[in-house]
């Protein structure tokens, strides 16, 4: 589903005006999309199967004038017998996994998305922090050591320092839980991400989480695109985002761009990527929180209010172009919003749920954009994350973009087990 607008504009980037070959792998369902000689795939998770009898995926290529490159959009967490098929591509679309990243050049294939020491370093929450520091972007109070909370100060947060997403992430507020939160963090961390490792640092009760949008190019060019405000959450999961943020005044946004900006530089960022920041609500003071060295699934809200297609400039910078503008070329007009629509089940604490998409359709007459991978029929399993759809709309005004949405939520016809459409209406 998060590929599907990657498609399309690959194909008109690339694909439309010439005789080359395309194949996009969503890795958003059961089925794929794919273009090009009749070829079908399965997408699995964690790994990628041609269903070509006749001559197999190797064979195809050896038929293609090599001297046009085959373009691949794949799942960035394929590996495995996914990577020996992604491989045998020219271009790949795919994030956060530095081990693909390194094969991938390896193989003197061009690879779209930061390179792997950036994805390394920004992986690990201790190295990212450190790197920051360095950089002279805020970071909170911190420390690995148990011994040394108190100086802190409660309530205090222990997080995973190989993930994310809520996973291994324990509030403490007082001193006599702390023992039991570090295992129960540990083993949570372990089982997510193959790594028990924990560190502690300052919690901010009344906080916000706001993103910096970046784009870095191999030649030393840096920019930051604005905010994204992604405060509304469900166990850590973002549901709504906006830009620009009704926290955010200009002054903020320029000294949050700023930290962005000095810390891509530290890592010699190229490529789209996002900075978030935890920000105190009270105050105004940020944070670093981490980089997702990615496209984030919000992105569309920075696009309408820019005006800048991320993906296009992904493209664009993949291939050794500079950005061709400065900080002073980009400015915001508008308000813009997304809704995430997830298969989830209201009376069941909103866990996902599964069943088959009986009945999709949205008013194509509302002004509104629906970034989807599905229609009806397909079915709503357990092998992916629950998101069936991003909604997103842009007015004058927030208040216009808000009506927008929910105009579009309305509207929506929709039957399948269960989503949340109607909290979001709420």
């Amino acid at each position: 589903q998060r590929q599907m607008c990657i498609r399309d504009r690959v194909w008109n980037e690339f694909i439309e005006d010439s005789e080359q070959w395309v194949a996009v792998l969503t890795g958003a369902g059961d089925k794929a999309f794919s273009a090009g000689n009749d070829l079908k795939y399965s997408a699995q998770p964690g790994k990628y199967k041609v269903q070509q009898p006749k001559s197999g995926f190797a064979g195809l290529t050896n038929r293609f004038d090599r001297t046009k490159p085959i373009i691949a959009a794949v799942n960035g967490f394929a590996m495995g017998g996914g990577m020996e098929t992604a491989l045998s591509c020219d271009i790949i679309l795919a994030s956060e996994n530095a081990k693909f990243a390194r094969a991938v050049q390896k193989e003197g294939l061009i690879w779209v998305g930061p390179n792997s020491r950036a994805i390394t370093s920004m992986g690990d929450k201790l190295k990212a922090k450190d790197i920051a520091e360095k950089a002279g972007v805020p970071t909170l109070p911190m420390t690995t050591d148990p011994k040394k909370a108190n100086s802190i100060g409660y309530p205090i947060l222990i997080k995973a320092a190989a993930g994310g997403g809520g996973k291994g992430m324990r509030i403490v507020e007082d001193k006599k839980d702390l023992k039991e939160a570090i295992a129960g963090a540990q083993r949570e961390a372990k089982t997510g991400f193959g790594d028990d490792r924990v560190f502690i640092e300052r919690y901010v009760a009344s906080s916000r989480h706001i993103e910096i949008q970046i784009l870095g190019d191999s030649h030393g060019n840096v920019v930051h695109l604005g905010e994204r405000e992604c405060s509304i959450q469900r166990r850590h999961q973002k549901i709504i985002e906006e830009s620009p943020s009704p926290r955010v005044n200009p002054e903020m946004r320029a000294a949050m761009g700023d930290a962005a900006i000095k810390l891509a530089k530290k890592l010699k960022y190229e490529s789209a990527g996002t900075v978030e920041f935890l920000v105190d609500d009270k105050t105004g003071e940020f944070w670093f929180l981490e980089v997702n060295t990615r496209l984030q699934v919000e992105h569309p809200v920075t696009e309408e209010v820019t005006g800048k297609d991320l993906v296009y400039e992904q493209l664009r910078i993949a291939r050794g172009e500079e950005l061709g503008y400065s900080q002073d070329d980009i400015t915001w007009t508008g308000s813009s919003i997304e809704a995430r629509l997830y298969a989830e089940d209201p009376s069941n604490d909103f866990l996902p749920a599964t069943g088959t998409l009986i009945a999709y359709e949205s008013d194509i007459n509302i002004d509104a954009r629906w970034d989807t991978g599905i229609e009806q029929g397909s079915v709503v399993g357990t092998d992916f994350d629950p998101m069936l759809a991003k909604v997103i709309t842009k007015g004058k005004t927030r208040v216009d973009a808000a009506n927008k949405l929910a105009l579009a939520l309305e509207s929506l016809h929709i039957a399948v087990s269960y989503t949340h459409l109607r909290a979001h209406e709420t």
